[in-house]
């Protein structure tokens, strides 16, 4: 089960190489170490897509219900907001893999 796509092409992994905008040699996709708590949360998933896909679902609702979505939220905790980038809660949540 592969979360991290958003289209149905089988043939894509992160590993494999990604050429940059700028003409360069192709370099291997390397994940952060952080990603491990990103693994371990995926790992206690069940298997039952559908059982999550109603997770996401009801996490956009739950996103929408105050005014926002994933475009904005991400902006606001990044880079958008002041008061977001220096609460302590947000900043953790966004620096694990600074």
């Amino acid at each position: 089960m592969d979360l991290d796509s958003d289209s149905d092409d089988e043939s894509y992994s992160p590993s494999e190489s990604s050429e940059s905008d700028d003409g360069d040699e192709e370099q291997p996709y390397e994940r952060p170490e952080c990603i491990g708590q990103t693994d371990y949360l995926r790992d206690e998933l069940p298997t039952d897509e559908a059982y999550i896909a109603a997770k996401a679902v009801q996490a956009l609702d739950t996103l929408s219900t105050l005014g926002l979505n994933i475009p904005l939220l991400l902006e606001l905790v990044s880079w958008g907001n002041a008061a977001c980038r220096s609460n302590p809660r947000i900043k953790a949540a966004c620096m694990r893999c600074s």
